[in-house]
């Protein structure tokens, strides 16, 4: 249990990073992701962005199950 907990919590702290650097990274302008702005309001939604990162962690998962 304490290793998910380890494991959780990093996914936690790179996920941070990601979000607060994304716009520096370039993720916000990748083709894909959906943005809406209408008066004050402003609506996005990555989805490009949520494929992308769901493959890398798939595939590390997948390196992490294959090392066992």
């Amino acid at each position: 249990m304490g290793r998910w907990i380890i494991w959780i919590g990093l996914f936690v702290i790179i996920a941070g990073i990601v979000v607060h650097y994304g716009d520096k990274l370039g993720l916000n302008n990748i083709p894909g992701n959906l943005s809406f702005k209408k008066g004050g309001t402003t609506f996005y939604f990555p989805i490009a962005t949520c494929l992308i990162v769901s493959a890398l962690v798939s595939f590390i998962l997948w390196l992490i199950r294959s090392l066992k």
